[in-house]
């Protein structure tokens, strides 16, 4: 298309990917301190600069020596491998082990591109041979850590109970995704077949994406309730009965009743598992952390909402509590005005 390399699939899929980054950069702006929407941000960017090398290189008609451009195009390949592997490590907190984990994945790759790809390169001088010398070790390293993520992911699975969270759903973008992520070298050792190679690969795109909507809907959800049985959410509806409110202020009052959460992606997870009344060790299991980590995270929410303990926390964030605040805050304005 347009005189180059890239095809229709490919195109479409930078398109997406462009608009869903659009999007993302003020939804990370309006809350710099939650990493996991930074960690999706930079996804997003890793899967367009993918597209992008894999796309236009190589190309004979693009003056730019042929080694260099195939360095981007599989270079782009295994960073965005990499950091797709570190985003479920992340996000889906799986252990990693002694061969099991990013920097073995990423420094394996490296080396046998550099062994394989550039040295054969210029030994031989053909792009065939060197392609074909390095791309057998990534589909062997491709396979081992796609079968060893799947099995720790069935593990944690059959530990959840709930079934109104996504955590589940996280995990089931991670299988589908990290098995169609590993199909990127296999492709490659038969052939330059973009289309297929770069359709198989964005399916780990949008699966995650699904994913993280859900995931992000999920929160903002728990945030909601939370702000709204602290009392400090819904004063719009109380306010409105009140008379002489500017509406300028009216939004700046809302604005600053919302940034006063303050609590991350995993502190929202915590927070509405523990007013389910769980347990720490269950939160644990339901959550694939360990009870330590849900301690350390409970401690946080709890300085955070101004609590004492779990039981202050249950009893401020009920919904009770929620009753009380919102009648008690409409009384006062009634007597105000």
């Amino acid at each position: 298309m347009f005189g180059t390399e890239i095809k229709l699939t490919t195109f479409v899929f930078i398109c997406i990917e462009l608009i869903v980054l659009f999007f993302q950069v003020p939804n990370y702006l309006s809350r710099r301190q939650d990493k996991s929407r930074l960690r999706f941000l930079i996804l997003t960017t890793a899967f367009i600069f993918y597209n992008l090398c894999s796309g236009l290189f190589p190309d004979s008609r693009i003056p730019v020596h042929i080694l260099v451009q195939n360095i981007f195009a599989f270079g782009s390949g295994i960073l965005l491998a990499t950091y797709y592997f570190y985003y479920l490590v992340q996000e889906l907190n799986i252990s990693q082990e002694k061969l099991f984990n990013t920097k073995v994945l990423f420094w394996s790759l490296a080396l046998s591109f550099v062994v394989g790809f550039i040295l054969t390169y210029i030994l031989t001088g053909s792009i065939r041979i060197s392609k074909r010398n390095f791309i057998v070790l990534p589909i062997l390293i491709s396979i081992y850590f796609c079968i060893t993520t799947v099995k720790f992911l069935t593990k944690k699975r059959r530990k959840q109970t709930l079934e109104e969270t996504p955590f589940k759903l996280m995990i089931y973008s991670g299988y589908i995704g990290i098995i169609f992520m590993a199909t990127m070298p296999v492709v490659v050792f038969f052939g330059d077949y973009q289309t297929i190679n770069n359709g198989l690969v964005n399916i780990s795109f949008v699966i995650t994406f699904y994913a993280y909507i859900k995931y992000y809907l999920f929160q903002s959800k728990v945030e909601y309730n939370l702000l709204q049985k602290a009392g400090l959410f819904g004063l719009k509806e109380v306010m409105k009965d009140a008379k002489g409110v500017n509406n300028e202020k009216l939004n700046d009052l809302q604005s600053s009743l919302l940034e006063k959460s303050g609590l991350t992606s995993r502190e929202l997870d915590i927070a509405y598992l523990i007013l389910k009344n769980m347990t720490y060790d269950e939160i644990a299991l339901e959550t694939y952390i360990t009870s330590k980590t849900v301690s350390k995270h409970a401690s946080n929410i709890y300085r955070k909402t101004k609590s004492d303990n779990k039981k202050d926390f249950i009893r401020k964030f009920s919904e009770k509590k929620s009753k009380e605040a919102k009648q008690n805050k409409k009384t006062d304005l009634q007597i105000v005005t």
